[in-house]
Parts: structure tokens; C-alpha cells; sequence
């Protein structure tokens, strides 16, 4: 797995210089520390804890997976934790699902969701296709489904 981040970055500066990144350009819209835990899926407390230079590395699973579910794999290395492992197709999705953004990881799961559920009819999976394809168009591809 190829590092992303610079080795000898402390935990703290990485989640920080995550945090700016995710804050963008504030100006006119301030997005705080409170609004990126939320976003992550952790407390205030914690994120802020992280973000010290004396705070502790995450070592519970929730708060693993709220990191990796925003960051993907990468989380590991930046703790040096190895990742689990995964059988091939499922790493691929995984590797996938990260470059996604969120509108497009929620579409992802809703298509997975309906599958695995039996819960889809032909109607909706046209309608899928569809919003597939409005995501496609948004984000400057123009291919659909059907010409894959």
C-alpha cells in the first residue's frame, strides 16, 4: 500500500491537516472542529483530543472504522495498525468506494442495499441507473451504464 501521508507525521498533524482540508475555504462558512466530528463520526472531545500534539492514538474499533469509513486504508498506516484482510472483490469495492464522494458512496450502498435485500423491481432499477447516471453527468462523465 503506497503511504499518502508523510511517515514521520505525528497522528495529530495528520487528523489536522485532515480537518483543514475538509474545512476548505472557510471564509463566509466557517466549518468547525464540532461540525468535523460529527462529519467523522466521533465526539468533539475526542476529535479535539486527537488533534492535541500530547493526545492519544484511536485504538477502538468505532473509532477506527468512523476514521476509515471517511479516509479509507490510509487510516491504518497513519496508526501503523495492518488492515484486515479482505477477500480480492471486496478490497477492489473497498479501493473503489473511497474515491467515491459522499453522494456517491450513499448511492453505492443504497444500490448494494437493495440487492442484498431482494428488495429491487425493474422500476427501480431503472431509477438507479438513472441517478447513476445524473451522478456520472455532475461530476463530467457522460457515459452511462448501458453503454458499459
Amino acid at each position: 500500500m503506497k503511504a499518502i501521508y508523510n511517515i514521520g507525521m505525528a497522528f495529530s498533524d495528520w487528523i489536522t491537516d485532515k480537518y483543514v482540508a475538509w474545512r476548505g475555504d472557510a471564509v463566509g462558512r466557517d466549518r468547525t472542529v464540532t461540525e468535523f466530528a460529527d462529519w467523522v463520526g466521533v465526539s468533539q472531545s475526542v476529535m479535539a483530543y486527537w488533534m492535541r500534539p500530547d493526545g492519544k492514538l484511536p485504538r477502538s474499533t468505532k473509532s477506527i472504522n468512523a476514521l476509515v469509513s471517511k479516509y479509507g486504508p490510509e487510516v491504518y498506516e497513519v496508526l501503523g495498525l495492518e488492515p484486515p484482510q479482505t477477500n480480492p472483490i471486496l478490497g477492489e469495492c473497498e479501493r473503489l468506494f473511497y474515491q467515491l464522494d459522499d453522494e456517491g458512496r450513499n448511492l453505492l450502498v443504497e444500490i448494494i442495499r437493495r440487492i442484498a435485500t431482494g428488495r429491487y423491481v425493474i422500476s427501480d432499477i431503472v431509477q438507479l441507473n438513472q441517478n447513476v447516471t445524473d451522478y456520472k453527468i455532475k461530476d463530467g462523465t457522460t457515459d452511462s451504464l448501458d453503454a458499459e
